[in-house]
């Protein structure tokens, strides 16, 4: 059984690797703290509009898992095509195992692993 101490000694997650064919490479996506997560909720609450954005921004990183983006490209994010801001965010809702209805709160619990 572990204990208390081993769980919070742990400070590397998954990431899964996100293939961007449109940029002939891929980009990783990280493993969400209940802490960035609901930071990140509170960002979406307050400005809706940069919602992808945000996502984008928080779950994307790179081999090491430090962020790709910082909130100064938000911008520029807004210009990519919508299917490939949609895929890295839908990716990183995935991987955090927040699906749509997930997010919205109306899905099932997820049974234990």
């Amino acid at each position: 059984m572990l204990t208390r101490d081993q769980i919070f000694a742990k400070r590397t997650f998954p990431q899964q690797e996100l293939a961007l064919p449109e940029f002939e490479g891929s980009v990783f996506v990280r493993t969400l703290s209940a802490g960035e997560f609901l930071a990140l909720n509170e960002r979406i609450d307050a400005d809706k509009a940069n919602a992808f954005a945000y996502w984008v921004v928080v779950g994307i990183a790179d081999a090491d898992g430090q962020p790709l983006f910082t909130d100064a490209d938000i911008g520029r994010l807004k210009e990519l095509p919508i299917g490939l801001v949609e895929r890295m965010t839908n990716a990183v809702q995935r991987h955090n195992f927040l699906t749509k209805e997930e997010a919205k709160g109306k899905s099932k619990a997820r049974p234990a692993a």
